[in-house]
């Protein structure tokens, strides 16, 4: 599999991680699209659990129905659907800020259990495959360069 640099096809990003405000959503799919991902998005708001949370991004990928059963099962269903693909795959949290409204640990936690789990995929050996992880809200947190 061929990499693609997203900084150098979408500088506009800035640097990871991606988080970028919700007017630039149409142009982050079309130019993923362009680019050969394949793209997945689910939302969330500010009263979801960790288990509303894990059904959405199993189901948005489209992974078996055990894959929301808890994150090992999680892990076993992406395992497949990245095995199954040679596209990149992106994956587009919308509203992630809502996630932290009533919890910032909570949050916290949903963040870096599902950044961990996308990014173990982007080691370079047999089984590596490019999985990037997009935040798309209402305004971006992190300025980009441009």
């Amino acid at each position: 599999m061929d990499w693609i640099d997203i900084q150098a096809q979408m500088p506009w990003l800035g640097p990871p991680p991606f988080w970028l405000a919700h007017p630039k959503g149409p142009e982050l799919r079309s130019t993923l699209a362009h680019l050969g991902f394949a793209v997945f998005e689910a939302r969330t708001n500010a009263t979801v659990t960790e288990e509303q949370f894990l059904r959405l991004v199993a189901q948005a990928m489209g992974l078996s129905e055990y894959a929301s059963d808890n994150w090992d099962a999680f892990v076993d269903g992406f395992g497949n659907l990245v095995r199954s693909t040679t596209e990149p795959i992106a994956f587009i949290w919308l509203d992630p800020a809502e996630a932290f409204v009533r919890d910032l640990k909570k949050g916290l936690r949903l963040y870096a259990t599902l950044s961990s789990i996308l990014d173990e995929w982007n080691r370079w050996g047999p089984e590596c495959h490019q999985v990037v992880l997009f935040l798309q809200g209402e305004t971006t947190f992190f300025p980009s360069g441009s």
